[in-house]
């Protein structure tokens, strides 16, 4: 049975959230795209790193044993055009972003997640026009 941890992750990735997580006691930032099992039957998350300060973001194969949520982060959802290629540290896969990879997970009932700039204080911002009778 997967652990609490690895519930987390499924559900960042099937909903393309970003997130905030802590890996070896350390704060982190990313969009993870790929989880399942390594080689040896550990449980992995392959992340897309938001590297403070403005650098390049980098994957980083993570155990997922070694992590912890800290929620959502702010910000757009990141990949890049090398996720299509097969990744080596996960060889057995639950979920991939990539809805056309090899995986367990069936993506067809889920609708594909529309990006939109508007927030919520600009949605409740419009003025209503007033109900004549």
């Amino acid at each position: 049975m997967p652990s609490a941890r690895y519930r987390d992750w499924f559900d960042a990735i099937r909903n393309k959230r970003r997130v905030c997580y802590i890996y070896q006691g350390k704060p982190r930032e990313g969009c993870p795209h790929v989880l399942g099992l390594d080689k040896d039957g550990e449980e992995k998350v392959l992340v897309y790193r938001i590297v403070p300060g403005g650098s390049q973001p980098q994957w980083r194969c993570l155990f997922v044993a070694e992590t912890a949520m800290a929620g959502p982060a702010h910000g757009r959802w990141l990949e890049a055009s090398s996720h299509k290629q097969r990744n080596s540290c996960i060889v057995d896969v639950d979920i991939d972003v990539n809805r056309e990879a090899e995986q367990r997970f069936d993506w067809t009932g889920v609708k594909k997640q529309r990006v939109t700039t508007k927030t919520v204080s600009q949605k409740s911002a419009k003025k209503k026009k007033p109900r004549t009778r």
